[in-house]
């Protein structure tokens, strides 16, 4: 298809080759993403509107490259409301874990709007549904919280990382927070010297 799309310029092919691709699509339960993406190309060859390729858009957005052709094409526009939705449609429909690289673009989004509240939910979501241990993560999710919350949340990673065997981050958790009794406790009993 692609060679096809490259290649051959005249309208009249391409239109059969619109054509083509419409009745593969109607025809197949589980189309590839591929000859979705070069349905699009296409569209955009033949001149189709906006509303048109936007209605593609939406009835193929479960296909993750579909999807991310709408979430760069709202981050475009500054849309970063519809951006953040079709990004929070996407962990719902597939699962909290299925995309680091989406979730690091939701949070940036979210920093971007200064919306506290979600930058703490998928801070937690990054640190502890996809088990990444980065300082940065936790400095950040500190930021984000008042001191209490802070308090309550610390006990938790504390937990979180003993339960997983995390010592040496632990480790680094202890040294950002200044507290040297535990971090000489969990030195001396956890980590090999």
């Amino acid at each position: 298809i692609d060679v096809c799309l490259n290649k051959y310029q005249s309208k009249v092919f391409l239109k059969q080759l619109d054509e083509i691709l419409d009745e593969l699509i109607n025809n197949q339960q589980n189309i590839s993403d591929d000859v979705l993406l070069s349905k699009y190309e296409l569209m955009n060859k033949l001149g189709y509107t906006t509303t048109e390729k936007r209605r593609f858009l939406e009835e193929n957005k479960s296909i993750e490259k579909v999807m991310r052709i709408l979430v760069n094409e709202e981050i475009n526009k500054g849309n970063y409301e519809n951006a953040i939705e079709y990004l929070n449609y996407n962990m719902d429909m597939h699962g909290k874990t299925y995309s680091l690289e989406e979730t690091l673009l939701l949070l940036s989004l979210y920093n971007t709007l200064k919306d506290m509240e979600n930058v703490v939910r998928v801070l937690k979501i990054i640190i502890y549904d996809f088990n990444v241990e980065d300082m940065d993560f936790i400095i950040q999710l500190k930021n984000s919280m008042d001191e209490n919350q802070w308090n309550d949340e610390k006990i938790k990673l504390i937990e979180f990382y003993k339960e997983n065997y995390s010592y040496n981050f632990l480790n680094s958790l202890y040294v950002e927070e200044k507290d040297y009794d535990n971090l000489f406790l969990n030195i001396t009993s956890n980590c090999q010297i």
